[in-house]
């Protein structure tokens, strides 16, 4: 933006002889951008009572309504984001330019954003470091991939891992149900393969995608007869003790938990009293009474609980008997152990649902003596590694940003809620 001033007067001066002036005394300071002032200009020391936040001042000569002397220099201010200074060619015109500044959040919001890259782009670098060197001894396959074939030259073990939440899909915490049923079928069409070992750590998850894994080891064991192993990590619970089921031998850590044998659904809320206080009122049109069952704006009826009860039940129901198949179990002991609990290590063995207690390498050496491998047999590590996406995990980052409590009871009042059967331990390590 520019602003001109025109200072021109009427008529011009005439031309006078310069004499020497005498030293001026200091006084008063006169008022910014107002004539001469006494003792050094500006922009060349400090002037006696000179405050420095007053402003620009100009040198003698720029007195505004009088055209400035032959001879003066064009005046800048420093650090005020303007300049003022002599036009000859606009007959003595002041011209004072704005310099545009950058607002201080916007400066901030900038180093924010290039702080959140750098700290991703580091992230993500060692990430591919670590699997890099991790590659070198293992097998790592992504179904994101083309590249998801399980393919040696030699014979092997598949160290398989079942890691995070069995879920019908992929889980966001390690687990992917397609990859790590392909993985099985891969590694049972596979002459080099020798049998399986499957290291769990898992809280257990969706019954169906439990059942589901648990049937395709059964297929693996029934189609190639060659053994599976488990190894029980730090968590072993519900549904990834249900996998486990289709073990020949388990071991497990000795700071593992197991156990967990039960269904659950939920957690269902009822929010109809909180709706009367606010004075909501929800409205579902069904075409029986039950159809709106686990609805959060009205209490659950006796009908409605024995309804969901029923689904546990049957679910329950395969849980033991795929247990007492495992174990080799009777269905009243099975039953008397699988009332929920979680069992330590020592627990579990004492009680007949495990065989050893002990480490990772203990079960290797003791895979190959039953199963007459030679001890330099490869255990080949299968594991499931998910695709770093950028894009995603900023809109994640976004996403888990805290919520005010109204925003969060909205949310809650809101949601539709989920009725969905699980093998899961609601205790996590």
């Amino acid at each position: 933006m520019e602003e001109k001033y025109d200072f021109s007067p009427e008529t011009e001066k005439p031309a006078v002889e310069s004499t020497p002036q005498p030293e001026a005394q200091a006084g008063p300071a006169s008022q910014p951008g107002y004539g001469p002032q006494a003792g050094p200009q500006a922009g060349f020391g400090p002037q006696t009572g000179r405050n420095p936040y007053e402003g620009p001042r100009m040198e003698p000569g720029w007195t505004p309504g009088y055209r400035p002397e032959p001879g003066n220099a064009p005046y800048g201010q420093q650090g005020t984001g303007s300049t003022y200074y002599y036009n000859p060619g606009g007959a003595g015109t002041i011209t004072m330019e704005q310099k545009p500044g950058m607002a201080g959040w916007k400066k901030g919001l900038i180093i924010f954003l290039i702080v959140v890259l750098v700290v991703v782009a580091a992230g993500y670098g060692c990430t591919r470091m670590v699997k890099n060197a991790f590659d070198e001894y293992s097998t790592v396959f992504n179904t994101k991939t083309e590249s998801d074939t399980i393919a040696f030259d030699h014979d092997y073990v598949g160290l398989l891992y079942l890691e995070g939440t069995i879920y019908d899909g992929e889980s966001g915490d390690g687990y992917n149900q397609d990859w790590i049923l392909d993985a099985v079928d891969q590694m049972m069409d596979d002459s080099h393969n020798k049998g399986i070992l499957m290291h769990v750590n898992t809280p257990g998850g969706s019954a169906y995608a439990t059942a589901e894994l648990y049937r395709e080891l059964q297929i693996y064991k029934e189609e190639t007869g060659r053994p599976i192993y488990v190894y029980m990590g730090s968590q072993a619970t519900s549904g990834g003790y249900y996998a486990s089921m289709a073990a020949d031998k388990i071991w497990a850590n000795p700071e593992c938990w197991t156990g967990s044998i039960g269904v659950i659904v939920g957690t269902l809320y009822d929010y109809s009293e909180l709706l009367d206080k606010l004075g909501v009122k929800a409205y579902s049109i069904t075409s029986g009474p039950n159809k709106d069952l686990g609805a959060s704006y009205h209490p659950m009826t006796a009908e409605q609980e024995e309804i969901l009860q029923s689904l546990v039940d049957d679910s329950y129901d395969h849980f033991i008997e795929a247990v007492c198949a495992g174990r080799d179990l009777d269905e009243q002991t099975a039953r008397k152990l699988g009332d929920g609990r979680i069992y330590t290590a020592k627990q579990a063995k004492e009680n007949g649902l495990i065989d050893e207690v002990g480490y990772l390498e203990d079960e290797c050496d003791a895979m190959c003596k039953d199963c007459g491998f030679s001890e330099d047999i490869d255990f080949q590590v299968i594991s499931y590694t998910p695709e770093f996406d950028l894009f995603s995990n900023l809109i994640g980052f976004a996403s888990d940003m805290p919520k005010g409590e109204y925003a969060e009871l909205l949310d809650k009042l809101t949601e539709e809620q989920t009725i969905e059967i699980q093998y899961l331990a609601p205790v996590r390590k």
